[in-house]
């Protein structure tokens, strides 16, 4: 079949690129037509005890919906708690929207907050238009107004408004905050304002207003994979997975592709297991340790400046240290998930563990399953068939992923 590639017209400003379009893009390039991110994982934006929301907006099992009337502004704002959810320093957030809708970017601990306006009314002599906000020490001001042109607002949008904070050097106060905003696939306006040091996270806000304005966030899911990039790129005669990896780096992401010609791309993260495996179910049961594969201090240097993380087991074995550069990453906070990503890797395979066990044809790479022994990811499997049975030989990693 023919592929178009029109989610890729990026050096038009179509949109922004994030790690998802990476994968999209360049499996399409590869003859794979069908992406799936993660394997259904709980979406904590989807529970209603994480927002403070007023009348006129909702939320289901889809996402966040408002619906605005005249004179009235109905807002929702992620909760500000220890146990509460958090933007990450950078994503896309995609959205369908019109009249008069705000996404409010709240920073952590803290009352200062960016908000984006986009005004789509629909009035005689009344000029659309894209304002940017900020509110510092309690003092509210525009930073941007910027009109829209040619995007009609009688029915849904499609909206993407990029944010992100960017470390430009490796001077720790020369950070930014970005925003991006395009209508319908094509870049309306961007702005950039230092602010001097990273945030601690944001809270996510939204507000709509005025009896034809409507949002319909159907996407409220923000993972590695809606984090901006920089390119992607791709040069003649190479093939579209050296493009992935000179775009997402030393990130850490697993992918594999299914026996349906799916490519299934993840995080492995907490998560409660898919499968439980009783002792009646395994034979051949073997686990190996090798805690010389385990680091307990591990170092990101990214592109300007570097994170470490320390594991508590450097009280029981010792320093041990690995340092890893990953150009990829521009801020501090990033790097130090990706450290801590390192860590959970070379701990998971100081564990591993082979058994075989009755076939099961639902079992696939990356499903966390519990045994007796503990519980593990599916790294490999094999399938073997005689005359009276079909068995399953598994091979598996620690999961490490529970609080240490």
């Amino acid at each position: 079949m023919p592929v178009h590639f029109a989610q890729s017209l990026l050096a038009a400003s179509e949109h922004p690129l994030t790690i998802r379009d990476v994968f999209q893009t360049m499996a399409a390039y590869s003859g794979i037509h069908s992406v799936r991110f993660g394997k259904g994982e709980e979406n904590p934006w989807l529970d209603e005890d994480m927002w403070n929301m007023s009348g006129g907006i909702s939320l289901d099992e889809y996402g966040l919906h408002g619906v605005g009337e005249d004179g009235v502004t109905h807002s929702a704002l992620s909760i500000d708690s220890p146990g509460g959810i958090y933007m990450p320093h950078g994503s896309v957030i995609e959205f369908q929207m019109n009249g008069l809708v705000r996404l409010v970017f709240k920073a952590k601990a803290d009352t200062d907050w960016f908000m984006v306006e986009i005004d789509g009314t629909e009035a005689v002599g009344y000029t659309k238009r894209i304002n940017i906000y900020r509110k510092i020490n309690g003092v509210v001001s525009l930073l941007q107004s910027f009109p829209i042109r040619y995007v009609d607002f009688s029915q849904l949008v499609d909206a993407q408004v990029l944010y992100r904070e960017y470390q430009y050097s490796a001077d720790q106060d020369d950070v930014f905050f970005q925003i991006g905003v395009w209508l319908n696939g094509r870049l309306i306006t961007a702005y950039s304002q230092r602010i001097g040091t990273m945030s601690l996270g944001y809270q996510m806000g939204w507000q709509v207003e005025g009896e034809n304005s409507e949002f319909r966030w159907n996407k409220p899911y923000h993972s590695v994979f809606n984090i901006p990039v920089e390119w992607l790129t791709l040069d003649p005669g190479e093939n579209g997975m050296s493009a992935v990896m000179r775009a997402v780096g030393e990130r850490y992401i697993k992918y594999f592709v299914r026996a349906d010609g799916t490519l299934m791309v993840l995080r492995p993260q907490q998560q409660n297991p898919e499968w439980v495996i009783t002792h009646s179910e395994i034979s051949n049961f073997q686990k190996t340790t090798d805690f010389r594969k385990l680091v307990t201090h591990v170092r990101v240097w990214s592109a300007y400046s570097y994170s470490d993380f320390v594991s508590d087991d450097i009280r029981k074995i010792g320093r041990r240290f690995m340092e890893v550069n990953n150009p990829n990453v521009f801020t501090e906070d990033e790097a130090s998930i990706e450290a801590e990503n390192i860590f959970h890797v070379t701990r998971a395979e100081s564990e591993v563990v082979s058994m075989t066990i009755p076939f099961n044809p639902f079992l696939e790479p990356e499903d966390l399953f519990a045994t007796s022994e503990g519980k593990y990811f599916v790294e490999t499997f094999s399938v073997e068939i005689t005359a009276n049975s079909i068995m399953m030989n598994i091979n598996g990693r620690k999961y490490t992923y529970a609080a240490q």
